[in-house]
This record gives structure tokens, C-alpha cells and sequence, in this order.
């Protein structure tokens, strides 16, 4: 069941992010800012829920939440006033979702929605869900079907990319250009059944490198930046059983990245 953070009241205090036992309800903890949190406030989406991201989709101050199901993609809006945040209101025209990534993929200021398609090897964009045109989503026709997406800048060129994992063994890493098409993909081994992928810096030389948790050997794949989008090979470390998850942070600030996984 995934949990995550975001200031969605808008306070500057980061709030908690649970979803219920019940897998289709999102439960929000808002933070008071000394590690203590306020009585939680829960939205049913409607669907179970598999990922979630929270962003300031329409850069009011607010965090705003997306989130995805076998059944629906659905945006819930942060707002002003003791009911901080939104109904559901959901995204049409899109596939079948099992993650998602949120990031400027064209460029114009606003968040935009990756999502994995389950029927094929394809990634929908759905522009600038907050803008009052939105336009039709985009396909990204890739050689992989993937599991998972994340977004970020593999090349240094300034546009937002894309890496996911496919079912069996290998990362995909997507270079879009900046307006959002695909210019170049790799398929990388990583290990068997690889769970997500982690966007961070490992060895401190400023790109962003790979980790990610292979659920079938209980390690940890790291894929350090070679530059221009290239990657070295998989480096691998035992981890604990059958992990899903993974993330990158100096959590002994001696400067240097640490992996977490989190396991079943």
C-alpha cells in the first residue's frame, strides 16, 4: 500500500500520506511542523489504489494529489479552508494505470501525468491537467511494456526523461526531446523482477543515477550516470526480502547518498 509526503494544506508543514487498510481510500495526516499531526481527513477514490504522487499541479501553494488504479486516474485538488482538499475528479481518455510519474515533460510551466499502459508497451502523457485548455493525451510508443515510470533529467539537457522497469529484467531509460517526444531509449539489465526504479544522486558527481529493488533476489540494483543518458552496469547489494520499493537520501549527512528499500 503506498504511503508519501507533500504539503497539501498549504502551511508549509509537511503532511503524511496513508492509504487505508481498504486499499481505495487515501488517508491525509497533516503535519503541524514538530512531528506531530492533526486529526487525518479521508477521501474515498473509488478504486483501489496502486500510486500516488503529489504536486502543485496548478502552482496555487497547495499541494494537489494524483492518483491511479486498474480503474481509474483521478486528481484531487489542495484547497483553502478546513476541508483542505477536493473531491476526486477524474481524468479521462486514459489506460489502464498501474503507476504514474508527474513532471513538465513539455516544457510550459505546468505538471504533466505519465502512465504506463497495462495493455502494451505504450506511456500516455496527459498534458497540463490544471490548465483550462487541456490538451488530448500523447503516446509514447516504446519498445517495453513497463510496470513502473519515474521522471527526471538522465541527459543534462535541461527536458525531463523518463526510466521504468519492465516485468522480467530490464530498465528502460526514455530521452524525450523538449517537447516532449522520445529521441532515444535503452534497455538496460537490471535484475529479475525489478519493483520500481529511485531517481537520485549516488556518487555525488551531480547526475542522477538508478537504484532499483529487485523483488526476486532480495537486492538492490544501483546504475551510476556515465553521462549523455548512458549508464554503468548494475551494481548489485543484498537487501532485505523481496523488496518493492526503494529511496535515495544523505539520512547520516556525511554527503553522500544512502538507498532504503522497503520490502513486502
Amino acid at each position: 500500500m503506498p504511503v508519501g509526503a507533500g504539503d497539501i494544506t498549504g502551511d508549509g508543514s509537511v503532511d503524511a500520506l496513508v492509504t487505508g487498510l481498504d486499499r481505495r481510500t487515501l488517508e491525509v495526516h497533516p503535519g503541524r511542523g514538530d512531528g506531530t499531526f492533526a486529526p487525518r481527513v479521508a477521501v474515498d477514490l473509488g478504486g483501489e489504489v496502486h500510486a500516488f504522487h503529489v504536486a502543485d499541479l496548478d502552482r496555487d501553494g497547495r499541494g494537489d494529489i494524483v492518483a491511479s488504479s486498474f480503474a481509474s486516474l483521478a486528481v484531487l485538488w489542495g484547497r483553502a479552508g478546513e476541508r483542505f482538499i477536493a473531491g476526486p475528479a477524474g481524468v479521462g481518455g486514459f489506460p489502464l494505470a498501474r503507476a504514474l510519474a508527474v513532471g513538465d515533460l513539455d516544457r510550459d510551466g505546468l505538471a504533466d501525468l505519465a502512465v504506463p499502459s497495462t495493455r502494451g508497451s505504450e506511456v500516455w502523457v496527459f498534458p497540463s491537467p490544471a490548465s483550462l485548455s487541456p490538451r488530448a493525451p500523447e503516446v509514447l510508443a516504446l519498445s517495453r511494456l513497463l510496470t513502473t515510470v519515474e521522471c527526471t533529467d538522465l541527459d543534462g539537457d535541461g527536458a525531463l526523461d523518463l526510466a521504468g522497469a519492465d516485468p522480467v529484467d530490464r530498465l528502460l531509460t526514455v530521452l524525450l526531446d523538449a517537447a516532449g517526444g522520445v529521441r532515444r531509449e535503452s534497455a538496460l539489465a537490471a535484475c529479475l523482477l525489478p519493483a520500481a526504479v529511485a531517481l537520485g544522486r549516488m556518487d555525488g558527481d551531480g547526475a542522477a543515477d538508478l537504484v532499483v529493488p529487485c523483488a526476486a533476489s532480495s537486492e538492490l540494483a544501483v546504475l551510476l550516470a556515465a553521462g549523455g543518458g548512458a549508464f554503468s552496469e548494475a551494481r548489485r547489494t543484498g537487501t532485505v526480502s523481496g523488496p518493492r520499493g526503494a529511496a535515495i537520501e544523505d539520512i547520516d549527512r556525511d554527503g553522500a547518498a544512502t538507498r532504503t528499500a522497503t520490502g513486502r
